[in-house]
């Protein structure tokens, strides 16, 4: 079985102004064992980013209980890539947490160009960071990230503002992380993106309104309602809503795909 990093049992997180007091996070029970690959999806204000800086350690009060495995480390990449940023260049940005780590600077070098690689970025290393346009820049920050080598990886919707084609190299970044054996925490607004993950969070108002596997997502339903991903307010993804329609044509369909390439499985096998 899977060794447990972090644990969350009845989990409120609250939002003190000067008038009022706002309940951001909702009697939250959640675990996240290693390796999992965990999509946390939610309408803007749902409180996404909230419960993963919760789940990262690094939000300032919660009441509840919140545990995590000893030694665990964590690294978050957010929606604005360059919060954080401190380096001028490519390397310095890179370099600057191996450097508190004490790193020889030939070390460093080294996974600087490793970790290049790793996301497709093809600047210099001695590249100024001001040169880089928003994509290169949030790969840079991605970058940075894997030369620390965390236990977990949160991705807080790196996604938001990217072109298609970016948005699916993030998330193909995201899933090769996940098979070397990377805990993933991928929070984002894009139904789509959830087809790859283990399991699917859906927030609502600060509450869990689900948490299991994609397969009863996109295709748990009943005579009386439909999918609980329509249920939830989203639209189903291309691949899914074919399958579903299939069904109720009377067509059997052997298997429940996500994407594209499984709609083509079932295509060749039928």
């Amino acid at each position: 079985m899977p060794e447990v990093l972090l644990r969350l049992e009845g989990v409120d997180v609250f939002h003190d102004a000067p008038t009022t007091r706002k309940h951001l996070l909702k009697q939250l029970d959640l675990t996240v064992a290693r390796g999992d690959f965990l999509a946390i999806i939610g309408a803007n204000g749902s409180g996404k980013s909230v419960l993963g800086r919760v789940l990262a350690g690094v939000w300032p009060s919660l009441s509840g209980r919140y545990e995590v495995l000893a030694g665990t480390t964590f690294q978050i990449v957010f929606q604005q890539p360059t919060i954080g940023m401190v380096g001028a260049t490519v390397l310095e940005e890179i370099a600057f947490g191996l450097e508190c780590r004490q790193l020889p600077a030939s070390d460093r070098v080294a996974i600087a160009s490793y970790a290049l690689q790793a996301v497709g970025l093809t600047a210099s290393l001695h590249q100024p960071i001001e040169q880089l346009s928003g994509g290169q820049k949030m790969l840079l920050a991605i970058a940075s990230a894997i030369a620390l080598d965390p236990d977990v990886f949160l991705f807080d919707e790196v996604t938001a503002m990217a072109h298609p084609r970016l948005r699916r190299h993030l998330v193909s970044i995201a899933r090769q992380l996940h098979a070397a054996g990377k805990t993933v925490v991928w929070i984002t607004q894009f139904v789509q993106e959830l087809v790859f993950a283990d399991r699917i969070i859906c927030l609502d108002e600060g509450a869990i309104r689900f948490c299991g596997l994609p397969g009863r997502f996109f295709y748990d339903q009943n005579d009386e309602h439909p999918v609980i991903c329509e249920t939830m307010g989203y639209a189903l993804p291309p691949a899914i809503a074919w399958a579903n329609q299939r069904s109720m044509e009377g067509k059997i369909i052997a298997s429940h795909p996500l994407t594209v390439h499984d709609v083509l499985g079932e295509s060749v096998r039928r």
